[in-house]
């Protein structure tokens, strides 16, 4: 199956959105990650900062206490003062780092545990400065716990290190892969924008070579128009005037000479006379049905119930012969063209009169209703959700057989010979044209011998118009 081309491209849409939304997405979540990793190699950076730095204060003190013992100055004093302030601050710091990981944050406690004890050999050698024996032994107690402490603090910078390299290959792989999907979404963004710019080129490019179409379909309609006014407007004058000569001039021997033609002669010209007179309703009906074809005139807010009343008032000695009984619904207020309403509801109440049985008094209703254009199965797309006036005329007449159904509202078209029921069946055709002209519809249903319903889709009024 072929899918439409509105459909291909919705469906292209869609797709493209959506693997564009799945690669942002994915996208996204590199970038947490890349940035998680990459605080995690900020963080280790850190740790391993401050374990060169606990390095080197432990050095400073040191180095402040051998400058005191060598010289006795206490000016030596105070790096071994500021080294033993700024510890435990950057040793506390470390342990707060480290407390995710159980190996380093035991190595800390550790570390923690030889500084205090390094700092008390410290102070207990300086207080032994003049005693020989006992001095020296304190260094060689200070010297073992600053090699414990510096072969402690190379384990931790050896384990920071290792997860520092793990942790930028981690950023780094974590980077490229979103390098790649950034690259990809630029590219499927790129794709997806050059696509629409050619499908919406392509669409303009289809509409206005459509739109030329059309411009030279209504050209060409005008053309048409103008040339069946012109056919209108020789009917009206160049036809009718050789068939009233024919009319007059059978007439005219019919009443001067009929004493003295012979009987076939006359049923000749009666002949004549008729097929005249048909020729003249004939073209009355066309000329009618051609100026239906141009909407000429202005809609009016059309009160229909007014319209019915009128043409009730038109046919009331025919209502009266045959004791018509006509029932109607209040009917809306349409706008409509007013003459072309009361053509409308005139051709179908004329239809059910002559179409009556001749044994049943006729019954002609009129019901109105609100109705959606979803139920009219010839309505347009953009019709379906529109409100109609639903108007039905419903008689008790012979009806007729629904497979003439194409057939009726086909101009001159006609299901019963010119001797059971008089008219040029343009009526229904008639009713059509009206319809059209209001963006409205009309449908038939019947059935022989039990009546016929004519069903008008009229558009409700909004009062925007």
């Amino acid at each position: 199956m072929k899918l439409k081309p509105d459909l291909l491209l919705k469906i292209t849409f869609i797709l493209s959105l959506s693997l564009l939304l799945i690669l942002s997405l994915l996208s996204y979540r590199g970038m947490q990650q890349y940035i998680t990793y990459a605080n995690e190699v900020n963080h280790t950076h850190q740790v391993i900062n401050n374990i060169e730095a606990i390095m080197s204060l432990m050095k400073d003190a040191e180095t402040g206490q051998r400058g005191y013992l060598l010289t006795q100055d206490s000016i030596f004093l105070e790096p071994y003062h500021t080294a033993l302030k700024e510890m435990n601050p950057i040793v506390q710091q470390t342990a707060d780092l480290v407390k995710d990981n159980r190996l380093q944050t035991l190595r800390i406690d550790t570390l923690r545990r030889l500084i205090d004890e390094r700092e008390k050999i410290l102070n207990q050698a300086m207080n032994l400065k003049n005693q020989y024996p006992q001095g020296k032994q304190v260094l060689y107690e200070g010297k073992k716990k600053m090699d414990e402490i510096r072969q402690l603090i190379n384990r931790m910078k050896v384990f920071e290190n290792d997860l520092l390299i793990e942790r930028n290959a981690q950023e780094a792989k974590t980077r490229s892969v979103v390098s790649i999907y950034t690259v990809i979404i630029g590219f499927c963004a790129l794709s997806l924008l050059t696509g629409y710019f050619f499908s919406v080129r392509r669409e303009l490019k289809h509409r206005m070579r459509t739109q030329n179409e059309l411009e030279k379909k209504v050209e060409a309609l005008k053309h048409s128009n103008s040339e069946l006014e012109q056919f209108a407007y020789v009917a009206s004058h160049d036809l009718q005037e050789p068939i009233r000569k024919m009319q007059a001039f059978s007439s005219r021997l019919l009443l001067k000479y009929k004493t003295d033609l012979p009987e076939e002669a006359q049923f000749i010209l009666e002949k004549i006379n008729d097929s005249a007179r048909r020729m003249q309703a004939l073209i009355d009906d066309l000329l009618r049905f051609s100026r239906l074809v141009n909407k000429t005139g202005v809609k009016e807010l059309t009160d229909l119930n007014k319209v019915v009343g009128l043409i009730q008032e038109d046919f009331s000695e025919l209502i009266t012969e045959k004791s018509v009984i006509i029932y109607s619904d209040s009917l809306p207020t349409v706008e409509a063209f007013p003459s072309q309403m009361r053509q409308l509801f005139q051709n179908l109440i004329s239809n059910s009169l002559k179409f009556s049985k001749k044994e049943v008094a006729p019954e002609i209703k009129i019901n109105c209703e609100l109705a959606k254009g979803s139920e009219i199965a010839t309505a347009k797309d953009h019709e379906k959700s529109i409100d109609f006036y639903k108007i039905s005329v419903i008689d008790n007449g012979i009806g007729f057989d629904e497979k003439y159904l194409e057939k009726i509202f086909v101009i001159f078209q006609r299901l019963h010979n010119r001797t059971e029921y008089s008219g040029t069946g343009i009526g229904l055709a008639v009713c059509k044209r009206i319809m059209s002209n209001h963006e409205g519809y009309i449908l038939a249903e019947g059935e022989v011998g039990k009546g016929a319903t004519f069903i008008i889709y009229l558009p409700k009024f909004d009062g925007n118009h």
